[in-house]
């Protein structure tokens, strides 16, 4: 997905992800999932949807909370969409 998102195919990039988020999910592997729904959010970000963005970065880290790093990061995508949108409160 990382691949087609680089290179301007965002359908691509948000199929090959979704696949991804399946077979991680299937295996167990939660943290992979979180990263994987991380990586929907910012195609959604690009897009301008940011409601989505919000939605899949409180999926990822309900999914793997556990990751210190991946939480902070996943709250500072949420604060940029929240600065986009002029959401101060």
């Amino acid at each position: 997905g990382s691949i087609a998102a680089m290179t301007g195919r965002p359908l691509d990039a948000l199929r090959e992800y979704q696949q991804a988020h399946d077979v991680f999910q299937r295996a167990g592997e939660a943290r992979s999932r979180a990263l994987t729904l991380q990586d929907i959010g910012l195609i959604f970000y690009d897009a301008g949807d940011y409601a989505r963005v919000l939605d899949y970065t409180r999926q990822a880290e309900e999914v793997y909370p556990r990751d210190p790093m991946l939480t902070l990061t996943l709250r500072n995508n949420r604060a940029e969409v929240y600065r986009k949108q002029k959401r101060y409160d």
